[in-house]
C-alpha cells in the first residue's frame, strides 16, 4: 500500500507559517500535492502492468483528509480550521501537543 500526500495545506502548522485567510488553507502547498498524486497513482499503475506479481495499491489520504475537514461535524469534530491543542500561533500545531 502507498499512500499520496495529504492534504497538506490544511494542516494548522502550514496554515500557521503560510499567511490564509480565515478559514482556508495554503492553496500552493495543496497544489502540489494535487501533481505529486498524480504522477504517483500513475506511476503505481505502471509499475502494476510492468512488474508480474507485484501489487501495489493507492491510498487516497489526500480524499479522506479532505473529506475529514469538510464533513468534521459528522466525525465529532466541532472545528477543522485549528489544531486540537491550540497553544503555540494562531491555529496551533508549531508545538506538540504532549505534556512533556
Amino acid at each position: 500500500m502507498v499512500s499520496n500526500a495529504p492534504l497538506v495545506g490544511c494542516i494548522p502548522f502550514e496554515k500557521d507559517i503560510h499567511p490564509v485567510e480565515k478559514g482556508s488553507c495554503a492553496r500552493i502547498l495543496n497544489k502540489m500535492a494535487q501533481i505529486y498524486n498524480k504522477k504517483l497513482k500513475g506511476m503505481l499503475a505502471e509499475l502494476n502492468k510492468e512488474l508480474q506479481g507485484a501489487k501495489f495499491v493507492y491510498a487516497d489520504i489526500y480524499r479522506m483528509l479532505q473529506d475529514l475537514t469538510q464533513n468534521y461535524a459528522s466525525y465529532g469534530f466541532e472545528v477543522a480550521t485549528s489544531a486540537c491543542c491550540a497553544f503555540a500561533r494562531s491555529r496551533g500545531g508549531l508545538v506538540p501537543c504532549n505534556p512533556f
